[in-house]
């Protein structure tokens, strides 16, 4: 079932969560986003995303928190932190939002430069096991969830202080490779 952000139950469940590195249980799977329709960057693709640490935001162009959210997502990308990538995943809701046309229209309106895709099947949606818009996930390198946010996400906020100092724990991480 989802729960769209406008409910009370956002309202009660708008939280961050740091989950330990050793937990993996609700960590998507490592395809989460093959097969996915890149709508920006040009020649964006899905492999672009290894080894980098992934913000992950579920968001839909008609949900009016989404829309409230992009400011602080234009802000993280405007950060330029090295090794960290955000994905906007586009999963609509209503059958309007699935034009490509559409969605193109607002990110362009939005000035949303990092990439998105357009996660019209929700497949994405349900490999994470999400329920709700927005949503933001962080992912380490290993492709594990580090952090959980439900709801909105504005610049300045303790969420969004939290927010960076995950991504920030996360930089300093070794590599496996490295």
């Amino acid at each position: 079932m989802r729960i769209y952000a406008g409910t009370l139950a956002i309202a009660m469940l708008g939280m961050t969560m740091l989950a330990p590195a050793a937990v993996h249980a609700a960590d998507p799977p490592a395809n989460w986003s093959a097969g996915l329709r890149w709508m920006q960057p040009s020649g964006f693709r899905s492999a672009d995303l290894a080894g980098h640490i992934v913000i992950v935001e579920f968001w839909t162009l008609g949900c009016y928190n989404c829309r409230r959210t992009i400011p602080a997502m234009r802000a993280l990308d405007a950060l330029a932190l090295d090794g960290v990538t955000i994905a906007g995943i586009h999963t609509p809701e209503f059958e309007a939002e699935r034009d490509p046309r559409a969605l193109a229209r607002v990110l362009k309106q939005e000035r949303i430069r990092f990439p998105v895709a357009q996660d019209n099947d929700s497949k994405v949606w349900n490999s994470f096991g999400n329920e709700y818009w927005p949503a933001l996930y962080v992912l380490d390198r290993q492709g594990h969830v580090r952090l959980t946010h439900i709801g909105e996400l504005h610049v300045g906020t303790d969420d969004w202080k939290h927010v960076l100092q995950v991504i920030d724990t996360l930089r300093r991480e070794r590599s496996p490779r490295g």
